[in-house]
């Protein structure tokens, strides 16, 4: 679903490996426009710490697999229904603290990833609005 504003992205990713055990924190911030119907969604933030491990498959090195294990907090900020009156959508941002597991697969140039996040903590749009659990496959292709 897109917001229909222009939006404002930033990214902060940082690994450290020790030969096959790496730790990755990645951080990411969303600043959200205002809409044409003066609509403003909150603005939000992502961030995992993941506890990963290399594997090689196989003897030609080609293909690598990458279990990892992560916990992540995300956060929204309130939506805007009349941003130029201030008028704000009392049922929208929260946050929560989530668990979860995936793998990552490359071969040659292509990669996959598939992982599950489940919240075990929440607090969102002030109760009205449970979180489930995330289910994620992506398909890469590394040039």
């Amino acid at each position: 679903m897109g917001t229909g504003s222009f939006d404002y992205s930033l990214l902060f990713n940082y690994l450290v490996r020790n030969e096959k055990w790496g730790l990755q924190v990645q951080t990411s911030f969303d600043l959200k426009g205002v809409n044409r119907f003066d609509y403003k969604f909150g603005n939000q933030s992502d961030s995992n710490l993941r506890l990963l491990y290399w594997q090689n498959l196989g003897r030609s090195q080609n293909a690598l697999l990458i279990p990892f294990l992560e916990m992540g907090h995300a956060w929204s900020g309130v939506d805007y229904e009349d941003h130029s009156n201030s008028l704000r959508n009392e049922l929208s941002g929260g946050q929560s603290l989530l668990l979860g597991a995936g793998v990552n697969l490359f071969v040659k140039k292509i990669g996959i990833n598939a992982s599950a996040q489940k919240p075990f903590w929440q607090e969102v749009a002030k109760g009205s609005i449970e979180q489930k659990t995330q289910l994620r496959l992506a398909l890469n292709y590394l040039f």
